[in-house]
């Protein structure tokens, strides 16, 4: 995994407070992995998810100080968080097999925010065009700010997952609209069996 995981459900109660004031692109390393069907389909043991709800929090904690830390500019701030994210997805990794590692790659392609295939070795893969690239990262940017409104504006968890859900259903639909039949199938390859959903 050559980027740090992203967000699914919703962000951090800190760190949605932190996009309110500079709508970063904040993306945590441990959502996707805490979640409750990814944790069954990992496999993950206890003392596993612990160990990474221990890293949560201490990501979480590093990046409630980013508005005293006297940074420039928003670009400098997202640089920071990119910066930490990376750290703690190299923590993130330590505690997962390497079976357990590709495994989460192939779920943030199924689950994860879309921009996800624009990373280097994705797109290459895919042969994506540079009209391909600015249409996902406008798809990108619509499910950002939608999950925050949604994150923002409705008030029970289970309407909130449903709500996400179904933004994350449209948005790789989009997404697939955009490819051809030989991205879709190479996207289908990297994308692995498909995730069952807990119940």
């Amino acid at each position: 995994m050559k980027k740090y995981l992203l967000i699914v459900l919703a962000l951090f109660a800190s760190l949605a407070s932190a996009q309110q004031s500079f709508k970063l692109n904040a993306k945590s390393p441990f959502s996707l992995a805490l979640n409750a069907s990814v944790v069954k389909d990992l496999g993950l043991t206890e003392d596993q998810q612990s160990k990474i709800r221990v890293m949560m929090e201490a990501f979480t904690s590093e990046l409630r100080g980013i508005g005293s830390a006297g940074f420039s500019s928003i670009e400098a701030i997202q640089e920071h968080v990119n910066d930490v994210g990376k750290e703690y997805q190299n923590r993130l990794i330590s505690v997962l097999s390497p079976e357990q590692a590709k495994r989460v790659s192939e779920l943030e392609l199924q689950i994860g925010p879309v921009d996800r295939i624009l990373d280097h070795h994705i797109a290459t893969k895919l042969s994506l065009t540079q009209e391909q690239i600015s249409k996902i990262k406008d798809i990108a940017e619509a499910q950002m700010d939608q999950s925050k409104d949604i994150s923002d504006q409705v008030a029970g968890e289970k309407d909130k997952k449903e709500m996400m859900s179904k933004l994350i259903k449209k948005s790789r639909e989009s997404l697939d609209a955009l490819l051809s039949s030989e991205q879709l199938r190479i996207l289908k390859q990297l994308r692995g069996r498909p995730l069952v959903t807990a119940v």
